[in-house]
């Protein structure tokens, strides 16, 4: 017999048990008593550290049960006072609470951890900075328009820097910081850069930096800007229009880049013959040559004219006119 209840115990708890021999022909009855004490399992709650962004309400809350007996029916709660979306950035203890309908706890010695849940700031958000070239390759001299484009933010907020490498390992500052201003229907910077006078690569880079902690700054790959010089033509025309004899006639050989957008103007030399005779070197100023008067007799004449090049165009370029001059007073 088990005291306080005469069947076998299962609960935590202190017992006596009594046996009793109620004797026979042979023995006497006698009995005798023991204490049986049965100690409480362990049960141990540990929540599982979480996190959220302020401003949301957080019911996510996980964690683990270990030691429950099966068929206990006792269950895990878990609350923070970071879950409201009141709550501010930082970081709060996440506890347990046990639901015990059937209360079977006092079987239990009970450990209650607490875990973390982090309250974390709204990500800033993401920009991605663009750069881009008005002109590449572009000759020595030559103002350049490098456009830096900031894309991600919803308004003209924060600054723009250029920054220049001969080599991409070392950077320093060329151009600003300027103000991010509408670009029509996007954001950015443009940064007036006049090209070197001689020939390189140069490695370009915009650095945007936010003025508001919501936004994040950010920094555009390298912009390689290739510096050489620029092909030319040459045109050729003469003044007057009518070639007569006897009236001077001035040769102009106007040198222009091949491609579009390059507003220098040449310079270095010009080469112009008349009929294979000797070359005049004239100088080429402001992309015009002028060979000076000259007087032809009746007949047919060709002018050629070949450039010399300068540090920013290349030379070579030629061009020819052919004209036949009249007799005086005959148009």
């Amino acid at each position: 017999v088990y005291g306080p209840t005469a069947m076998p115990p299962t609960d935590a708890g202190s017992y006596t048990a009594t046996a009793s021999f109620a004797g026979n022909g042979v023995y006497g009855s006698a009995s005798a008593n023991a204490s049986l004490t049965i100690a409480p399992t362990p049960l141990t709650v540990t929540p599982a550290d979480k996190s959220k962004t302020v401003g949301q309400v957080f019911t996510a809350f996980t964690g683990t049960i270990a030691g429950l007996v099966s068929g206990d029916s006792i269950t895990p709660t878990y609350g923070s006072a970071g879950a409201p979306a009141s709550a501010a950035v930082g970081t709060y203890p996440i506890v347990a609470t046990l639901v015990d309908p059937g209360g079977r706890l006092t079987n239990y010695s009970v450990t209650l951890n607490t875990g973390t849940l982090a309250v974390l700031p709204v990500p800033p958000v993401t920009t991605a900075v663009e750069l881009t070239s008005g002109l590449n390759p572009a000759p020595p001299r030559q103002p350049v328009t490098l456009t830096a484009t900031v894309g991600g933010i919803p308004s003209a907020r924060g600054m723009v820097r250029l920054q220049s490498s001969p080599d991409g390992a070392t950077w320093s500052n060329a151009e600003g910081p300027f103000s991010v201003t509408a670009l029509g229907s996007t954001f950015g910077a443009t940064f007036a850069v006049t090209m070197p006078a001689a020939v390189q690569t140069i490695r370009y880079r915009a650095v945007f930096t936010s003025d508001d902690p919501a936004i994040a700054g950010s920094t555009s790959p390298e912009l390689t800007q290739v510096v050489a010089k620029a092909a030319a033509t040459v045109a050729l025309s003469a003044l007057p229009e009518a070639w007569e004899a006897s009236i001077p006639v001035v040769v102009r050989a106007t040198v222009a880049a091949t491609a579009p957008g390059v507003t220098i103007r040449a310079g270095g030399t010009m080469d112009i013959s008349i009929d294979d005779g000797p070359a005049s070197t004239v100088p080429v100023v402001d992309g015009v040559a002028e060979l000076p008067a000259t007087t032809l007799a009746e007949g047919s004449h060709t002018v050629t004219a070949t450039y010399s090049g300068d540090g920013s165009f290349l030379g070579g370029a030629t061009a020819s006119l052919t004209r036949t001059v009249a007799a005086n007073g005959v148009n």
